[in-house]
């Protein structure tokens, strides 16, 4: 049986003060999420997302967390 290659990415977040928990709590849902933690610094959040297609992954970033009220910017660090 062929195991098949998962795609992790990491995307680092930034977002209005004040609104991480509620940030974070939306994040939780966007597909393809495993994973979610604030972080201190330059961005505010740090989200793991896994997939067997780096584009799926591309997509739920595009349409569903840069759709996320009070996100300001995301950076998605994608493996190779």
């Amino acid at each position: 049986m062929k195991s098949e290659k998962t795609v992790s990415a990491y995307v680092l977040i930034t977002c209005d003060k004040g609104t991480e928990e509620s940030v974070i709590e939306e994040i939780r849902h966007v597909d393809y999420v495993k994973e979610v933690q604030e972080t201190f610094g330059a961005y505010n959040i740090i989200a793991k997302l896994v997939s067997r297609k780096g584009e799926l992954i591309k997509k739920a970033i595009s349409w569903q967390m840069r759709k996320i009220s009070n996100v300001k910017s995301t950076l998605l660090l994608m493996e190779v």
